[in-house]
């Protein structure tokens, strides 16, 4: 099931195709001109370092800055996967929901 904005993706010059793998979420900030693609890890796993390039060549072509991140509903979810996340992403646990967990890597 696909549910877009397709004025927002049309001033922002993206066109989603539903044959690319398209991560659970997509959420658009003005105020930083970021796109955050955001991943469930019940529903295709976490972002690992080839979904990541996955999710990035996705939006390649958009010329906005692509933050990837794996939700959680609890710590113990997040301990499961944690050692797989791709670094330069971030980790977001629905119990904690004030907090972000970034891992380190090139930041853009």
């Amino acid at each position: 099931m696909l549910y877009s904005n397709e004025g927002i993706l049309k001033a922002l010059d993206i066109e989603l195709n539903v044959h690319n793998k398209l991560p659970d979420i997509i959420v658009y900030s003005k105020e930083h001109n970021t796109l955050f693609a955001i991943e469930s890890v019940t529903s295709v796993g976490p972002v690992e370092e080839k979904r990541k390039t996955e999710i990035e060549e996705i939006f390649e072509h958009s010329g906005k800055p692509v933050k990837c991140i794996t939700a959680f509903l609890d710590r113990a979810a997040f301990g499961k996967f944690s050692r797989v996340l791709a670094w330069g992403t971030f980790a977001w646990i629905a119990e904690e929901p004030e907090h972000l967990i970034r891992f380190n890597g090139p930041y853009h």
